[in-house]
């Protein structure tokens, strides 16, 4: 699922009625699924090692990436915007290979449209240089 869409794992149905909420964990156990890894896809480290994790496992493997969508309007999301300092980009492009819509270049520099950013940080997570941060939040470059 996208994160768009209401599913037997959200509580609600697609009409938006609170529904009983099933654990996609325990049907994958039910289906054999030895080893369930449950990570946040905008961990990036972690997410990297769920994958590696499963590919190697000696027994069959599945991985649930669970996090809320930031763009379901019946939650409030305000945990600020991403920026790239200008003067720390080197212009590697790194950044656009996770395919942010709001990211793009500008005079070969990463730039960060604010009416597009949701603030996860998955951009600032595989930047090297530590040139993406969130506004107000110094020292959250890629945590």
């Amino acid at each position: 699922m996208t994160g768009h869409q209401d599913n037997p794992g959200t509580g609600y149905t697609l009409s938006g009625e609170i529904a009983a909420r099933v654990s996609i964990e325990e049907v994958l156990k039910s289906f054999g699924y030895q080893n369930v890894i449950v990570v946040d896809p905008q961990d990036i480290k972690a997410m990297q090692k769920a994958v590696d994790d499963a590919v190697t496992s000696t027994v069959p493997a599945a991985i649930v990436a669970r996090r809320p969508c930031l763009l379901i309007k019946r939650m409030k999301h305000d945990i600020g915007k991403c920026v790239v300092n200008q003067d720390t980009c080197r212009g590697c492009k790194l950044c656009l290979k996770v395919a942010c819509p709001a990211l793009h270049l500008n005079n070969g520099k990463a730039e960060i449209d604010r009416n597009l950013c949701v603030g996860c940080r998955v951009c600032a997570q595989v930047c090297s240089f530590g040139a993406i941060t969130r506004e107000g939040a110094d020292n959250q470059k890629g945590e």
